[in-house]
């Protein structure tokens, strides 16, 4: 059936109205493709960003980590090094105590010396008791005192007896008299000495081989004389009694 001009005219109009609606409709397509392709590089740079995130995280605590090592280290070498200064400081205390001592009893020393010389040409009365009262008297480190007459006397000068000055902190002295013991260090008291002495003259008089008295004299190789009981000397030279019987 043949369309009249209206007809046309209203189906122009429907068909304009219809290709607009459909412009308009690829124009909103376009833009949501536009619009969903933002949110996804959106999506990804978010991925990426948290993954960045997490990495810097990580090396922020590793770094945290690495600057809590570094301090504590230096703690301990500030430590280490306080300690050896101290220590330093301490073996300088020491050595300047030391000097300061050594200082003090080469000038006590000196004086002494002095002083025993002046009385050994001038006093007639000086004995080794003056010498002990004088350096407990001059002293100011008493151990330096008792140090410069045990160091006088150590030797004894050859004599069978020599002295030891004895002194607390008080000052309070005495003289100690020591003798010889058997390896020439002066050792023993007068009792162990008189002791010694006492068993040395025993055996002077006692058999080599038993605590019988000597009676016979043997000369030995290297010029070693051998003193015998009349016993012992028949059990050590029986050949000699064979020859005479």
């Amino acid at each position: 059936m043949p369309y009249n001009s209206g007809e046309w005219e209203r189906r122009g109009v429907e068909s304009d109205r219809l290709l607009d609606r459909l412009t308009k409709q690829q124009e909103i397509n376009q833009s949501l493709r536009a619009e969903n392709a933002k949110l996804k590089a959106d999506i990804k740079l978010t991925d990426d960003a948290e993954r960045d995130i997490a990495q810097l995280s990580a090396d922020l605590a590793m770094k945290d980590k690495i600057i809590l090592g570094l301090r504590e280290a230096k703690y301990q070498l500030s430590i280490k090094h306080e300690a050896e200064i101290e220590k330093l400081k301490a073996e300088l205390l020491d050595i300047n105590a030391k000097h300061h001592r050594d200082t003090q009893k080469t000038c006590l020393k000196a004086r002494f010396d002095t002083w025993r010389e002046s009385q050994v040409k001038y006093n007639s009365d000086y004995n080794i008791e003056d010498e002990a009262f004088w350096l407990v008297g001059e002293a100011i480190n008493i151990i330096d005192a008792v140090d410069i007459f045990n160091e006088l006397y150590e030797d004894g000068a050859g004599d069978e007896s020599t002295y030891k000055l004895i002194c607390d902190h008080e000052r309070n002295w005495q003289l100690e008299q020591l003798y010889m013991d058997d390896e020439g260090e002066y050792t023993l008291t007068e009792e162990e000495w008189e002791a010694q002495a006492e068993q040395e003259k025993i055996n002077e008089n006692t058999c080599d081989f038993c605590e019988n008295e000597r009676k016979v004299l043997t000369k030995r190789d290297a010029g070693y004389d051998e003193w015998t009981c009349s016993t012992c000397h028949k059990e050590q030279y029986p050949e000699h009694y064979e020859e005479k019987q």
